[in-house]
Parts: C-alpha cells; structure tokens; sequence
C-alpha cells in the first residue's frame, strides 16, 4: 500500500477501517498502513513510531521503515530510518537509525544489541544520531569522527 501523498501524511485510522478484518497474528504499521507480522519487536516499533509521529512531531514522510542499507558487501534492514525534510530517501541522507528489539533482548547481544545499530551507523556515512531500545531500555548515540575513527557518544538511558 502506498503512503498518502495530501499534505496530513498516511490516516492510519481510514486504512485500517477500510480493513475488512485485520488478520490474526497481524498489525497495521502506524507510520506505513502496511500489515506486518505482530511479533514482540514489532510491538516495540509500533510504539516508537507512534512516539515519533504524535510526540516528536516527525512527519511519516520522513520515516522509512524496514529501510535497506548496504553493510560491507551484503544488504541489511535497519528498523526505521529519518531523513531531513524533502531530502530524497538514500542511504547518504539517513539522519538517524532507530533499532528496535523485543522486550529482553540484552545491548551487549552479539547479533542484535548495540553494536548492530553502530554498524548500521558507520555504514550510513552522514547519518549522526542512533538509538537502540528494547522498549525497556534505551541507548542514544551521537556519531562523530576523531582522527578518520568514528567515535560513538552516548550513554544507556531507562524508559
């Protein structure tokens, strides 16, 4: 499904409603309309989104969700990327990485904690600001160069 191109974004509330039945084991995605599989990372994504959206004031045109970047030779999906206003939606203009996990996953995880997203960071050359939540807790980073090094700044945060 498309984004709404008018000028409020995506009506989450009329897609929905022009569900018949939203299928068990499924959920509207609050920034794209999209049904996604309702897993318990997803329940984490929904919630920041809707943080992004309704509290941060992010427009939903400029979030990406599930947005493909390039890691060394492969490809990987970084949970939601945010781009500045009217910039065009490429790996060299993601602002920031937002890394969303299941309640209990662990930062120090070898595959899914912090590290994952400061990959996602370092590949993603102009993006400055990353944060990595299991919905309990949370870690914001600021990225910045020292010597051609990247150096990450951040500090674990509880919610």
């Amino acid at each position: 499904m498309a984004r709404s191109k008018q000028a409020g974004g995506l009506d989450v509330g009329t897609v929905a409603a022009g569900l018949k039945v939203i299928p068990d084991g499924k959920v509207v995605d609050f920034v794209t309309g999209i049904l996604m599989n309702d897993t318990p990372e997803e329940y984490v994504r929904q919630n920041v989104e809707m943080s992004l959206v309704l509290e941060y004031n992010y427009p939903r045109e400029q979030i990406e969700v599930e947005y493909k970047i390039k890691v060394g030779s492969g490809t990987k999906r970084v949970d939601l990327a945010l781009f500045a206003p009217g910039a065009p939606h490429t790996q060299d203009n993601i602002q920031t990485i937002i890394e969303t996990k299941r309640e209990g996953t662990k930062r120090e995880d070898r595959t899914d904690g912090v590290d994952q997203m400061k990959s996602y960071m370092a590949a993603s050359l102009n993006c400055q600001h990353g944060m990595w939540t299991n919905g309990v807790d949370r870690e914001c980073f600021f990225k910045n160069t020292d010597r051609g090094e990247f150096v990450f700044i951040g500090e674990p945060v509880s919610m």
